[in-house]
């Protein structure tokens, strides 16, 4: 068949994204790395461009050049400038030397003939625009954020209205993006349709974060009493466990869980609020532990940990600042996959789906009134049928499924036609 002639003709493919971490035992792979083995499986050769300094650990992170993961897949890493605030102007000068460092190509990287770009690229794309028209290779966007939307939140709420004004060089900058593509992929179907308002010629498809399920699955079945020992947390007994897993940031409305615990620790004496993770908001956090009983910090905890302690709990929580541009965030996926239903602010696609599948209940951001009542509502429901319901969801997520529609992207811009 002329794509499997293609395939094995050894394409170049580059992905670029700086926030790529270096493969981790026991943590999940990155959405790009996942994207790279899939196509490097197919027969593709894929050069994956990450930066030399940690966005997780805000350290520089590896002094090899490049890590050949396995004959057709190779990891380039690339020498950046520092950053530690998430939104300053030393993270867009850190993401112009990171693309600069890939335009030049000083390992003499075989040039693309396809470069899939993680977006928001709003402070890259104008490094990297000549050398992708000079190699000739086509572009394929992955939107995983909308950016500058994410910037709006910050303002205060007095000129928010004046939003797109204040950012037009913003807009005007990822309008220029979205022309140039060949194709797009996105984390969510409004994402998607955010970019076929500009480009309506390209191809596109929903590629969702998704999740490992047959590893979690496996996980949460080898999970025993030990890891409750391990984490120092209390016997389960007859208690309700909700867990919060990621950062613990400005951008997660974890001030509202912190008191909404303390506000029903006399209401829901058996509801215990497990939270993992750091972030800039850690050390409210620990204070709201050692102030409350029914608040468990539990640190940072790496991936197949946190598959194992889901067993134990019962829901979890999908928690984003007001006015939040997040559509169907990564944890989603693994609280499903692990059958546990949703306590969410998120509107977009996630409220679609929580709302029509019956997974669990709304609550409006950085309203502790309208968090208790989400969570009361939950605990007076039939808590065994909605976990069977997220669970038979989260099938629909997993990763063979999502990371396998890449390859059909990859043809179709090869113009090789579209492969079920």
């Amino acid at each position: 068949m002329a794509g499997e002639k293609k395939a094995k003709n050894m394409k170049c493919i580059w992905i670029i994204d700086p926030y790529t971490d270096i493969p981790e035992l026991n943590w999940r792979d990155s959405r790009y790395l996942l994207i790279a083995r899939f196509l490097s499986n197919a027969g593709y050769n894929v050069h994956l461009f990450i930066s030399n300094f940690s966005h997780k650990d805000k350290t520089y992170v590896n002094d090899q050049k490049q890590i050949r993961l396995n004959s057709n897949l190779n990891i380039v890493l690339v020498e950046t400038t520092g950053y530690e605030h998430h939104i300053s102007f030393k993270r867009i000068k850190y993401e112009q030397t990171f693309a600069k460092g890939v335009a030049a190509n000083p390992n003499n990287i075989p040039p693309p003939a396809i470069v899939i770009l993680k977006e928001p690229a709003i402070f890259m794309y104008s490094f990297l625009k000549s050398f992708i028209q000079e190699a000739k290779a086509k572009l394929i966007l992955d939107i995983i954020d909308l950016w500058p939307e994410s910037f709006e939140v910050k303002l205060p709420k007095l000129i928010r209205k004046y939003s797109k004004v204040i950012f037009w060089p913003f807009y005007n900058r990822r309008k220029n993006i979205y022309l140039n593509a060949s194709a797009v992929t996105a984390v969510s179907p409004d994402y998607l349709e955010q970019v076929l308002q500009y480009n309506k010629k390209i191809a596109g498809e929903v590629v969702y974060w998704g999740c490992d399920v047959p590893s979690l699955e496996k996980e949460m079945q080898d999970a025993d009493g030990s890891l409750l020992t391990q984490l120092h947390l209390p016997e389960k007994g007859s208690n309700i466990w909700g867990i919060y897993a990621g950062t613990l940031g400005e951008g997660y409305d974890i001030p509202s869980i912190l008191e909404t615990a303390k506000k029903m620790q006399v209401s829901a004496p058996n509801l215990k609020f497990l939270i993992a993770g750091k972030g800039p908001l850690l050390e409210n956090v620990k204070s709201a532990a050692k102030a409350s009983s029914n608040i468990i910090y539990l640190g940072s905890l790496p991936t197949k940990t946190l598959y194992k302690l889901f067993s134990f709990c019962d829901f979890g929580f999908s928690t984003y600042a007001d006015g939040s541009a997040v559509s169907m965030p990564i944890k989603c996926y693994d609280y499903f996959a692990a059958g546990l239903p949703l306590i969410n602010s998120l509107g977009r696609n996630l409220e679609h789906l929580v709302t029509t599948r019956k997974l669990g209940y709304q609550y409006k951001a950085a309203d502790v009134d309208s968090l208790v009542n989400a969570i009361t509502l939950l605990l007076n429901s039939d808590l065994q049928q909605m976990k069977s319901r997220c669970k038979e969801v989260g099938t629909e997520f997993t990763n063979s499924v999502q990371y396998g529609k890449y390859i059909k992207v990859v043809r179709n811009v090869e113009n090789l036609g579209w492969s079920n």
